[in-house]
């Protein structure tokens, strides 16, 4: 399955990859630019934060928290958000 994203700009699709955030990310994952402050996930064993990034790119456009609870045959959003450029009318990505 292919994952991908619209650039407004361009309405070209963009291929997209989600993967577990790791320790360097947390650099980019802002309270300004995300709405929260990411890092208080780290200490937090039973949640996984994954980031949506453009292949071959670098930059988070999106990221997500985790819960995974086996016992019950569910998993939990956390927390969800959308890098401030991707938000509003303004945004440069859309589904």
């Amino acid at each position: 399955m292919v994952m991908a994203l619209i650039e407004i700009k361009t309405r070209k699709k963009k291929k997209i990859r989600i993967a577990l955030v790791e320790e360097e990310d947390y650099k980019q994952l802002t309270k300004k630019r995300f709405y929260f402050s990411w890092k208080l996930f780290k200490t937090q064993a039973d949640i996984k934060v994954y980031k949506l990034q453009l292949i071959n790119d670098d930059d988070i456009l999106g990221v997500m928290a985790l819960g995974n609870f086996v016992d019950e045959s569910r998993i939990e959003i956390n927390l969800l958000a959308c890098s401030v450029e991707n938000v509003g009318v303004k945004r440069c990505m859309k589904v």
